[in-house]
Parts: C-alpha cells; sequence; structure tokens
C-alpha cells in the first residue's frame, strides 16, 4: 500500500495503538508500517496483518486492521490529530439505553451556625466555655 506522508501515519498510528494495547505504540506503528509496506495483496495483506498484531491487540485486531485499511484509502491520517478539547466529563455517566445523567449527589443538611459544636471546646473540653460564659 502507498503511505503519502510516512510521519504523519506514525504519528496517526501512534495515537490510535495508544488506548487500545499494552506495548509501546510508537515501536508497534513502526512494526504496523513494516507490515503495510509489504508487497502483497490488499486482501492477503489484512489476513497476514490479523495474524501478526492479534498478539498485540488481541480483540482489537480486527476493527484496528479495519480501520487501518480504511484510513489508508482516504488518507484520513494526513490530517493532524487534535487531542479532544472536551474530555468526557467524569461526574457524568451513561447507560447503553438512556442519555447521560448527572451522578446522584449526597444531599448533606445545612447545619445552623448556632448549632455548630466550638472548635476549642470539641479540642479542650468544657472547660473553656465556662470562661467563656464569664466573659
Amino acid at each position: 500500500m502507498i503511505i503519502q506522508d510516512q510521519d504523519a501515519f506514525k504519528t496517526w498510528l501512534t495515537s490510535v495503538l495508544k488506548p487500545i494495547c499494552e506495548a509501546d505504540p510508537s515501536a508497534l506503528a513502526k512494526y504496523v508500517i513494516a507490515l503495510v509496506k509489504k508487497d502483497k495483496s490488499q486482501e492477503a495483506l489484512r489476513d497476514s496483518m490479523i495474524n501478526q498484531l492479534e498478539v498485540f491487540l488481541q480483540s482489537e485486531t480486527v476493527t484496528f486492521v479495519d480501520l487501518l485499511f480504511k484510513t489508508l484509502e482516504t488518507q484520513d491520517y494526513l490530517e493532524p490529530v487534535i487531542p479532544n478539547a472536551n474530555p468526557p466529563n467524569p461526574n457524568l455517566i451513561k447507560t447503553d439505553s438512556s442519555p447521560i445523567k448527572p451522578h446522584p449527589k449526597e444531599i448533606k443538611p445545612i447545619i445552623p451556625v448556632n448549632e455548630l459544636p466550638c472548635l476549642s471546646e470539641a479540642v479542650n473540653g468544657s472547660a473553656v466555655k465556662k470562661d467563656r460564659e464569664e466573659i
């Protein structure tokens, strides 16, 4: 397969591989580039890559190889990879069938100031309270 810009392709590969494998994504990207450069038919290359990458990507292998071939075909790797400017909010949860909802928050009662314990009293005992009453 033809790679227009090997550096851009390696950058794309590294960003795609990072979340789906435990191996060093940069080293694995170099390996993928070497596999892509082999002179084979597209179907033979796809099968070979699935076999070679399964050790690294396990259940993600077929999905990755499909994405790889689609990206090489469309040359989407030539567009710079921009990290998500709006990362997901950890306070939101999503279930398969429902929209995103905020996590349930614990409701804490508001205690009036006159009912709050005196810190000095809690630390030093009731002797401080007597001193305050004398003043």
